[in-house]
């Protein structure tokens, strides 16, 4: 059995704030407050920043050992998917269930009561109407952007194991990091 450890320290590595710039949209949440903070960079160094949140409240300096966790916004994205899932959801279900009652007409001279015409007409109509309203709510949903966060820094410890089968027996591995 061979066993692998890996001890990462914040000396070992590039700090997190070197991938920040003035001018970049944050969500910050500080140690012992469980508020999230969004606001943009006035300056970044490599162990504190500096920044300015919306409306005339004073700049905000945190050090790297203040931050609970750092997202910055990187770009934007649309909410076509949940607009289609909120269109599918409700189209399917009356849509299955139109589909299942007009199969049989109980005015109709020939109307037959079968469960299978029933159960395939629901199906069709669930199809139909549930994708008709999905396409809707898709097109409705790319009207709707939001920013697409990156996580940053999270000052948890954090410590792994990883197990892994190998050949004659099991490789392990540790990880930890502050």
């Amino acid at each position: 059995m061979a066993l692998f450890a890996t001890v990462a320290g914040a000396e070992d590595q590039a700090s997190p704030l070197s991938t920040l710039a003035a001018g970049d949209r944050v969500r910050v949440k500080v140690l012992g407050n469980r508020e999230t903070l969004t606001a943009t960079i006035e300056s970044v160094t490599a162990d504190e920043l500096v920044l300015k949140s919306m409306g005339a409240a004073p700049l905000l300096r945190l050090s790297l050992g203040q931050l609970d966790q750092l997202d910055v916004a990187r770009g934007s994205r649309t909410q076509w998917r949940k607009g289609a899932v909120i269109g599918l959801i409700p189209g399917a279900v009356l849509g299955g269930l139109a589909g299942a009652l007009i199969q049989c007409d109980p005015y109709a001279s020939e109307c037959n009561p079968d469960a299978t015409l029933a159960a395939a007409g629901g199906l069709a109509g669930a199809i139909i109407v549930g994708g008709a309203t999905a396409t809707v709510g898709g097109l409705i949903g790319l009207a709707f952007k939001t920013d697409r966060w990156v996580r940053v820094h999270e000052g948890k410890q954090k410590v792994s194991l990883i197990l892994a089968p190998a050949r004659g027996g099991v490789r392990a591995g540790l990880s930890v990091s502050f």
